[in-house]
């Protein structure tokens, strides 16, 4: 099965990375030498004991939304990059096309899994063939396309909830 990731508030805790950055200035304590050690301490808890799980078994790619370069440092000093045999940075663009390049001709089942039910939409536009999971993390802000009214996707709260709703 390929599993194909979001990296903010899916795997990332961007929102804690920011307010611990914000905390750090207010209190005249932040350190920008140490601002990249410190990024992965915020890979949600879950993530590294579930691509340690299934690594052997699964093939993991990554699309992220946001400023290239920015987005490029969080997700190599976040410690988790390795395990991904594709990660895609998007700027200006819909996910839709970038999942699609993802899948290309593969033949088994594929899964995308984010936080922004925009995301999925765009997927699901492109991509009817991929299962798209809205992954909802506890204290993350929404993911864009925010609150809706008819949730049209399968959502989870964590990776062990992937797990069990996927089979692995």
């Amino acid at each position: 099965m390929m599993l194909i990731f979001d990296f903010d508030r899916t795997l990332y805790g961007v929102d804690q990375m920011k307010n611990h950055v914000i905390k750090a200035l207010l209190r005249n304590e932040y350190d920008q030498t140490k601002f990249f050690d410190e990024l992965s301490n915020f890979v949600y808890p879950d993530v590294v004991p579930f691509f340690e799980k299934h690594k052997d078994t699964h093939e993991f790619k990554m699309i992220t939304y946001g400023e290239e370069d920015i987005q490029r440092r969080k997700v190599e000093h976040s410690g988790i990059d390795h395990y991904f045999s594709e990660i895609l940075y998007l700027n200006n663009d819909t996910k839709g096309p970038l999942i699609e390049r993802c899948v290309g001709d593969y033949q088994g089942e594929v899964a995308f899994i984010d936080d922004g039910y925009k995301h999925l939409l765009e997927m699901k536009e492109t991509c009817p063939q991929v299962r798209g999971i809205r992954i909802k993390r506890k204290g993350a802000k929404e993911g864009l396309g925010g609150n809706v009214q008819k949730e049209e996707f399968e959502v989870i709260y964590g990776l062990e909830e992937l797990e069990s709703l996927l089979q692995l």
